[in-house]
């Protein structure tokens, strides 16, 4: 899990040909051909020793299983991958290391990613979930149509896209130039961040203010919250206005960053350490990385480990490599490269991506990608897991009941869907009400089968489904009842032979 600390001391830099590489020699692995020599991974990736013994770990521990191996293979290959192997072990059941090293690597990457985010922010976006898509950029070119022509609708909805960073200021200069120049003046805040950041235009702090103060005649909490960084700036050192701006920004409830600021104000120059907590709390709660980075590291320095490693492991999923293979993998996922996005998912998953996790797992739902599928796709499963997501409980439960991946086991299937039920998730009671009808894995019980459909909570989703089930159930366990409906032929012979008698 903890591979990340490769992007620390090994600077190394995935390319797309070497992901499509990577995929042929997974599918040679997969397959019983001989393998040509340009599929070797000692030759493929001769010159990048760094990159060759990743990919070595990778495919070992997918294809081969051998993850033990691939840990070896790199501890063995120089001091610098040394740090490579000390950061998988950590995560492993076969290791020694306490929380107090894991927490530290933590710490370390997690202030890393913070100075990025905080000098190139528009560099982060929002993590793309193949489940659910983006109608709004699915529609993009209509949104920017509609927004070129001054609809209220549509240039709420581009705001909108800019705000939550699913869409780079940079690459709407002439638009937001437009709208400016149209008396819509949230336009000048994004403009300002594109002068202050440098977006595809020279850096210029001057320009950016002269934006900035433009949007504040507008109200926009954007441009409140870029004239607020630049006056806290040791350029003007003006604390009281920055935080005055910084203030008009957080009302608004938009930004997350503006909260970390005032932390930042209230506990660096006003010596205010309650407020300043406030704001951090608050900047948390928002998702604000470098406000996560800087309160894991508050409890790493007060010896909590075990709290700091919980508050860090997210950022796992924002260190630079991830972030650019994330981008390979969704530009090959918008291409129908299934495959080839499988591969870069599956990195990013060595690399201790959550998202990415996610991701691999429905490519392999939808698509028939690789030999051992089941098997890869079953412990995908199972480390979402033990990673804490209890989403596909009942998808492990399926593996274990059809034996898709792993031996079949009626027993673990139902312990699953159990605690599948246990949580109330109605696909989970329906699945122990099946197992108890049916005797699959327990004791038969018709009376607990109905007891638990009975604890479905009804509501405007799964009225018509519990309806239908509630019909099937009478139908299976009383009307096509073997005992029942030899009760009834019995009853209808009888009555025939009554009948006969009476006539005769």
């Amino acid at each position: 899990m903890f591979l990340f600390l490769l992007i620390t001391f090994c600077k190394f830099l995935i390319r797309e040909e070497d992901i499509e590489l990577l995929g042929s020699v997974i599918r040679y692995k997969s397959s019983e051909s001989t393998s040509p020599e340009n599929l070797s991974l000692e030759d493929a990736f001769k010159g990048n020793d760094s990159i060759s013994y990743f990919y070595n770990f990778f495919v070992k521990s997918f294809q081969e299983e051998n993850r033990l191996s691939g840990l070896l293979d790199m501890a063995c290959s120089g001091e610098v991958l040394k740090y490579v192997y000390t950061s998988n072990v950590i995560g492993d059941s076969w290791s020694y290391e306490d929380d107090e090293v894991i927490a530290h690597y933590l710490v370390e990457i997690g202030k890393l990613c913070s100075d990025e985010y905080l000098n190139k922010p528009h560099s982060f976006s929002p993590k793309v979930d193949y489940y659910q898509g983006d109608k709004h950029l699915e529609n993009l070119k209509s949104i920017l149509i509609f927004t070129k022509a001054l609809d209220k609708k549509a240039i709420n909805i581009f705001f909108n896209l800019l705000d939550s960073r699913r869409l780079n200021p940079k690459d709407y200069l002439d638009l937001l130039i437009s709208l400016g120049r149209n008396n819509i003046l949230r336009a000048y805040g994004y403009l300002g961040d594109i002068y202050y950041y440098g977006l595809g235009v020279p850096k210029s702090v001057d320009k950016a203010m002269d934006m900035y103060l433009k949007g504040k005649m507008g109200g926009d909490p954007v441009s409140y919250n870029g004239i607020g960084r630049i006056l806290m700036s040791s350029e003007y050192e003006d604390y009281g206005g920055a935080k005055n701006h910084f203030e008009l920004a957080s009302m608004s409830g938009v930004l997350n960053e503006t909260d970390f600021r005032l932390y930042e104000l209230y506990t660096n120059h006003f010596f205010m350490g309650d407020y300043g907590k406030f704001h951090l709390s608050k900047a948390v709660s928002m998702g604000f990385l470098p406000a996560i980075v800087k309160d894991g590291s508050d409890y790493f320095s007060r010896k909590d480990f075990s709290s700091a490693i919980i508050r860090l492991s997210p950022i796992l999923d924002y260190t630079r490599p991830v972030i650019d293979l994330q981008n390979k993998a969704n530009n090959y996922f918008k291409n129908k490269k299934y495959y080839f996005s499988l591969i870069a998912n599956l990195l990013c998953v060595q690399l201790g991506s959550k998202s990415s996790l996610n991701n691999a797992i429905y490519l392999l739902e939808h698509h028939q990608l690789l030999r051992d599928q089941d098997f890869i796709l079953f412990n995908l499963y199972i480390k979402q897991m033990r990673e804490g997501s209890n989403k596909n409980l009942n998808r492990i439960g399926d593996c274990y009941f059809y034996g898709n991946g792993v031996k079949q086991s009626f027993k673990d299937a139902f312990s699953f869907y159990l605690s599948s039920a246990v949580l109330k998730k109605t696909e989970g009671i329906l699945n122990v009400s099946y197992m108890y009808e049916k005797g699959l894995g327990v004791e038969k019980s018709i009376l607990k089968s109905f007891n638990y459909l009975k604890k479905i909570k009804v509501d405007d989703q799964n009225y018509l489904l519990l309806f239908y089930v509630y019909i099937f159930f009478f139908m299976r366990v009383v009307i096509f009842n073997k005992y029942v409906l030899g009760g009834f032929m019995g009853i209808i012979v009888i009555y025939k032979v009554i009948l006969s008698n009476k006539r005769n």
